[in-house]
């Protein structure tokens, strides 16, 4: 063979593998220039060891890159429009402000993605008592326990806003999630991050203040964690509504409420305009003090 079609076949399959492909074929190139004529080994050093290190570090930030590309498209990954081209049988409902999505008790047959508007998510005990689970905006699933078999709904969703939704049967959401393999990373990605805020709403329920709970509150349903604006204006959510989503009662989030709107934290019209930047403060000494952190490159 000669010299140069094979150390140009070899440098093509350097830079076709990473560096780890190459160390395990190794020992059998160090053989051959062990024993090839020496003028065959003058390209060796930077074949061996530059080409092996580029390609490595170019692959690192090629992950980097994918992955910030993968979360780019499930960001803008369109339930509706992937569920048309899939001729799934879906339709766009429009709730107005107070108006009742699901009730607790009701059949669960179908599935809800949120598009636009914020929902309020209650449960009611058999002795009439109440509390607020959550407030959910666009891009969260509702209903998503009848996926797994579950026949009743387990809480009530109002519409704190006018809401559109996607309102997508069960079978037809069995189908999409078993043939459409973005729909289902899109779909297992949402089902997650609540998962994980879920989980997150216990630590704080634990560890925090009721000043800390109130301040991560509002900053979550501004959407503070995803869009970091510097001034948000929310659905005027009642004091009571508040009280029930992070555990405290009426009075208390009456003191803290206005004790951010003195300091400049909050201001009360129309709709809730909240500072962000000025709010996230009162989360330094806190677990979650990651909301008070600039946002992330």
């Amino acid at each position: 063979m000669q010299k140069s079609t094979l150390l140009h076949g070899l440098e093509q399959e350097i830079r076709r593998h990473d560096f780890r492909y190459f160390v395990d074929r190794l020992p059998s190139i160090t053989q051959y220039f062990a024993t090839c004529p020496k003028s065959h080994t003058n390209f060796t050093p930077s074949l061996l060891f530059i080409y092996p290190l580029q390609r490595y570090s170019t692959k690192l930030r090629a992950e980097v890159l994918k992955t910030a590309m993968t979360r780019r498209r499930q960001q803008s990954f369109q339930p509706a429009a992937f569920l048309a081209k899939m001729s799934a049988r879906s339709f766009i409902a429009l709730f107005r402000e107070g108006q009742t999505i699901c009730s607790q008790g009701d059949a669960g047959k179908e599935v809800f993605y949120i598009e636009k508007g914020h929902v309020k998510l209650t449960v009611k005990s058999k002795r009439g008592k109440q509390t607020v689970l959550a407030i959910m905006h666009r891009g969260n699933y509702l209903g998503a326990e009848c996926m797994t078999g579950q026949a009743l709904r387990t809480a009530t969703a109002t519409a704190l806003t006018p809401c559109t939704l996607l309102v997508i049967a069960k079978k037809e959401m069995t189908r999409a999630l078993h043939n459409g393999h973005e729909f289902s990373d899109h779909f297992i990605g949402c089902l997650l991050g609540r998962n994980i805020r879920i989980e997150e709403d216990l630590i704080d329920q634990h560890l925090s203040s009721c000043e800390e709970r109130l301040a991560r509150a509002l900053l979550l349903v501004a959407r503070y964690d995803k869009i970091r604006k510097r001034t948000a204006v929310i659905p005027k959510i009642t004091q009571g509504t508040l009280g029930g989503l992070i555990g405290s009662t009426r009075s208390r989030v009456c003191y803290f409420m206005n004790k951010f709107k003195k300091l400049g934290y909050i201001e009360y019209g129309d709709r809730l305009r909240v500072h962000n930047s000025s709010l996230s403060g009162v989360l330094k000494d806190s677990i979650f003090s990651d909301l008070a952190a600039s946002r992330p490159n």
